[in-house]
């Protein structure tokens, strides 16, 4: 959190629904940016994705494109 606290956000580090579900009501009743990191286990499937060294042309929306 320190880059968000450098920009003058808040924020917090979640690791299950629950933290997430506090976390956002905490970021949708505050008057300031909050930034919510959100640990996710290495090979689950998150969309939309970067292709590893792709840009925002290269983004994947549907799991379909990713096999």
């Amino acid at each position: 959190m320190s880059v968000a606290h450098a920009f003058g956000a808040d924020g917090t580090r979640v690791t299950s629904l629950t933290e997430l579900e506090d976390a956002l009501k905490h970021a949708f009743n505050t008057k300031t940016p909050y930034v919510i990191d959100c640990l996710i286990e290495k090979d689950e499937l998150v969309l939309p994705m970067l292709p590893l060294g792709g840009n925002i042309d290269n983004i994947i929306t549907d799991k379909g494109e990713i096999l």
